[in-house]
């Protein structure tokens, strides 16, 4: 516990003391306050069309964060996918195998708007951010991103490391050593290890923009998504006339 001696004003008369339970672990806390600045930067810049996830990880808690701003988000028109500062995993095919769905057919009752069984199906506009910090399955997300060409990856070249150890060997002295013993490949040869993901589109983040609050990797992200909207907006399709099936003479 620590002791805080707190008053209305900064003088001693009248001041009281409180005793206050300090956090093990603020990293979570930051964590979340840096992310709800970046989704109300999307929301001050990009309106209320546009939806920004980040992902901090392909493990656990990235499933976690992509599933609470993913779903309930399908309406919208434009969707940023931020796998900055990405530590890695193995859950990025799960996350594209969502993403790469677009609605196929629909069913109308007889009040009430049309659903679809591809109710996991997002229908916008897509980008995703990498920096390079971006690393390991924090890659490969990338970089399946543009093969299956569901938008733009935005920032800078990835770290360039998407090798997997298993789990590795713990030491006795708490260490462990971990050994790369796969890596990727794809079109007859070997990706992403020691060259990283390179962008779409290339934007560095000027220390001189984000000191002053802004984030310009983002800015392009947003740029881009209103383009596409405003020069094709995505297609919401409307059920035709309800059929009648009575037999007249």
């Amino acid at each position: 516990m620590t002791s805080l001696t707190v008053n209305a004003d900064p003088v001693l008369e009248g001041s009281r003391k409180i005793l206050v339970r300090p956090m093990a672990d603020e990293s979570k806390a930051r964590y979340y306050d840096w992310v709800e600045s970046r989704r109300e930067y999307v929301r001050r810049n990009g309106g209320p069309n546009l939806r920004y996830i980040h992902m901090p990880d392909m493990s656990n808690n990235g499933l976690i964060e992509f599933a609470k701003r993913y779903y309930p988000n399908l309406d919208k028109d434009g969707m940023i996918y931020d796998d900055r500062f990405n530590t890695g995993g193995s859950v990025s095919s799960m996350l594209v195998l969502q993403m790469a769905r677009k609605p196929i057919t629909w069913f109308k009752p007889r009040y009430g708007a049309s659903w679809t069984r591809q109710s996991w199906a997002f229908a916008g506009y897509s980008v995703a951010l990498v920096n390079e910090n971006s690393s390991s399955n924090g890659e490969e997300f990338p970089d399946i991103f543009q093969r299956e060409k569901l938008g733009p990856v935005i920032g800078v070249r990835t770290w360039g490391g998407e090798v997997g150890s298993g789990g590795g060997y713990r030491l006795i002295d708490g260490g462990r050593l971990n050994i790369p013993n796969y890596a990727n490949w794809a079109d007859g040869k070997w990706i992403i290890e020691g060259t990283g993901v390179t962008p779409d589109i290339r934007v560095e983040q000027d220390p001189t923009a984000v000191l002053e609050g802004r984030d310009p990797q983002l800015d392009r992200a947003i740029a881009y998504l209103k383009e596409q909207i405003a020069a094709r907006p995505v297609p919401r399709p409307s059920p035709p006339p309800f059929p009648v099936k009575v037999k007249r003479d």
